[in-house]
């Protein structure tokens, strides 16, 4: 290529000098067509390269939209996993509260009266435990 060029210019040189007319108006449009040419692929190459990073930007916005799916579905999964286990709790802690109601119906049932309010007492202490604590996971 580089020797086509030296060529070309040196046919154009003989146009200048008024020798070979036709040769040095070949090698000049030679000339200006290998540079269109060139200016072609450069300009392709710059249009490919601005195409890859309207692509990566695509995927780097889709990984991140994946990431957040992902982080939602386990949020949600967390929080039924916390409903589940305070409504178990919960509904403990109404059965202990009704037996002893039951208890404090009779006068002679005092010690189990005692022992089921304490059970119950303990069951609300932990709900309240486990619903801080899964507060807590999900504000993270």
């Amino acid at each position: 290529m580089i020797r086509f060029l030296r060529r070309a210019c040196r046919r154009r040189a003989c146009l200048r000098q008024g020798r070979d007319p036709i040769g040095a108006a070949l090698s000049t449009v030679c000339v200006a067509a290998l540079l269109g040419c060139a200016g072609a692929l450069v300009v392709a190459r710059r249009d490919a390269r601005t195409r890859a990073l309207e692509l990566s930007a695509q995927r780097t916005a889709a990984e991140r939209s994946r990431a957040e799916a992902r982080h939602t579905r386990l949020s949600a999964a967390s929080a039924r996993g916390a409903a589940d286990a305070l409504t178990r709790t919960l509904v403990g802690l109404g059965l202990q509260l009704e037996s002893a109601t039951l208890l404090a119906a009779s006068p002679e049932r005092t010690g189990e009266l005692r022992e089921r309010v304490e059970v119950a007492a303990r069951l609300c202490r932990q709900a309240l435990v486990e619903s801080r604590s899964v507060v807590g996971s999900l504000a993270r």
